[in-house]
Parts: structure tokens; sequence; C-alpha cells
């Protein structure tokens, strides 16, 4: 019943607010999310396609770091990294230029997970 309250209360008073614009409810959980986990930023969007993008460009573009591990069959989004991050041809069929740098693991596969990681950290 608290939440259902607490959804209505915050209907009242706006539903959608953009990133462009300051807010202070998502401050104070910014805020939060920081102080409970091991992380130094946080990043609200509004997809996960937005938020794998964003991840792509900060760890391969400006860190440098050039490969991303991700599954076999899995399904990332529709934007040219995650098109590029889904272990899935026939998703990626018919785009081209896709990013470079993925790698795909088969689920539960450690072993190749570890040869990637060492073979990028070397």
């Amino acid at each position: 019943m608290k939440v259902k309250q607490r959804i209505q209360e915050q209907l009242n008073l706006v539903w959608h607010v953009s990133n462009l614009f300051h807010i202070p409810s998502q401050e104070k959980l910014a805020k939060l999310l920081l102080n409970q986990s091991c992380m130094d930023l946080v990043f609200f969007c509004n997809s996960s396609a937005e938020a794998n993008e964003a991840g792509y460009h900060q760890r391969v573009l400006e860190i440098g770091r050039y490969e991303i591990i991700t599954l076999e069959k899995s399904f990332h989004g529709r934007t040219m990294a995650t098109l590029t991050a889904t272990g899935q041809d026939k998703v990626q069929d018919g785009f081209y230029s896709l990013p470079q740098g993925f790698k795909y693991a088969r689920f539960n596969d450690f072993q190749f997970v570890c040869l990637i990681c060492k073979r990028t950290n070397e």
C-alpha cells in the first residue's frame, strides 16, 4: 500500500522530467546509490540500449579498453553498439560498419572469459 501511495503522490507532482533539468529527488537517489556501491558515477537513462551505448563509449572510446564480453544468443538493443553487443547474427544482419571490440562467450564459459580478460590486460 505504501508503494501505491508514493506512486500516486509522484504522479500528482510530475511523471517524467528530462535529465537536462536538475531533479532534486534524482540527485538524492544518485547519492544513495553511490554511497551503497563501489561506483563513483551515476547516469540515469530511459532504456537499457541508452545505458549500454553510454557504457560502450565510456569504456572503449574514452578509456581505451577495446574488448567488451557479451554472451552468445544475447540481446542488448537496436543502437549500433548494442546491436554489436547482441550475440546473434540474425539480429545484426543488414547493419554494417558495426563497432569493433565485442567478444561473445557461451553462457557459463568462464575459461573463455578469463582468456579474453588476460589477453586484454597484457
